[in-house]
């Protein structure tokens, strides 16, 4: 038998993934931060077909799906006349995959635990013709495969959409450090600032004791930061109510929020007039695509 040589794809080191098929469409997604980051599964943005902030779990399931890619038996090498039999002029899709530079632990033969260190790598795949309706022949690193439809399919037939953050406000409260709330309809302006201390409790272990404070129309007082905390959850955990409609008119802004975060990343999200029941969700620098219910986020 021919030895199947699987392809690396190493789902923690990807910060980058394109899908192109055969009538021009494509969809590729950007991870905007370092692999390593802690919050590295929060920082996919799909750039294409349109560019907005992607959710984290749903990039995270996608992931594990790409993972568990498995070539099949092996059929032939990419000749001509093999590309040209089993659907590969052109393929109809093609899927590519890098993968930063990473560290790994190996096991040697003595039980001891080293650290490796991967290169940057990219894995390309392309897709031909199905061979039935359970197998589909594969082309990767010059010779073709057939692969199960039961793994490729959960991967080739992903909505690119389907994977767009759903949740308008991009900041938790454990990385919060300031939250300007701006009316723009009245002019008033309300700022939360939180200040976090590092302390030792009775018994000298570090804790944190964190406190709000907040500052409207020249006045600044401290207030309850689990009455804070508990009610700027509600508006993360807040969904979009839908996806507006093509020829959606949009009005002027109506509420303006900036957040910024212990690390200094600040973002903006404004809520724009769209019908008498909902808003329109503008983040950031993307295009405004998604409507929420008036009053949903409660801040």
């Amino acid at each position: 038998l021919y030895p199947v040589s699987q392809p690396n794809l190493h789902t923690a080191r990807m910060d980058h993934l394109i899908f192109r098929w055969a009538d021009g469409e494509t969809a590729e997604w950007m991870l905007e931060e370092e692999i390593t980051s802690a919050t590295a599964s929060d920082a996919w943005v799909l750039s294409s077909p349109v560019r907005y902030p992607a959710d984290g779990t749903e990039m995270t399931t996608f992931l594990g799906q790409i993972g568990n890619l498995r070539l099949g038996s092996y059929v032939g090498e990419a000749t001509e006349e093999n590309l040209e039999a089993f659907g590969f002029t052109p393929p109809s899709m093609e899927m590519i995959f890098h993968m930063a530079e990473g560290m790994t632990a190996v096991t040697g033969d003595d039980g001891a635990v080293t650290t490796q260190v991967l290169p940057e790598e990219t894995v390309h795949l392309a897709l031909g013709d199905n061979k039935n309706e359970y197998v589909r022949y594969v082309l990767y690193d010059g010779a073709i495969y057939v692969s199960s439809e039961l793994t490729l399919g959960v991967v080739t037939g992903k909505d690119p959409l389907s994977t767009l953050s759903r949740y308008p406000v991009p900041v938790g409260s454990d990385t919060l450090r300031r939250l300007v709330v701006e009316n723009v309809l009245t002019g008033k302006t309300t700022e939360y600032r939180i200040e976090r201390e590092e302390t030792e409790d009775d018994e000298g272990q570090s804790v944190t004791e964190t406190r709000c404070i907040e500052i409207s129309e020249g006045s600044t007082e401290e207030i309850s930061f689990d009455t804070f905390e508990a009610r700027y959850m509600r508006a993360v955990l807040c969904t979009v109510s839908g996806t507006l409609p093509e020829d959606a008119e949009i009005g002027e802004a109506e509420i303006r929020y900036l957040f910024e975060t212990i690390s200094g990343k600040t973002h903006t999200l404004v809520l724009y007039a769209f019908d008498a029941m909902h808003q329109a969700v503008g983040l950031d620098n993307y295009p405004v695509i998604f409507y929420l219910i008036r009053g949903g986020l409660g801040i």
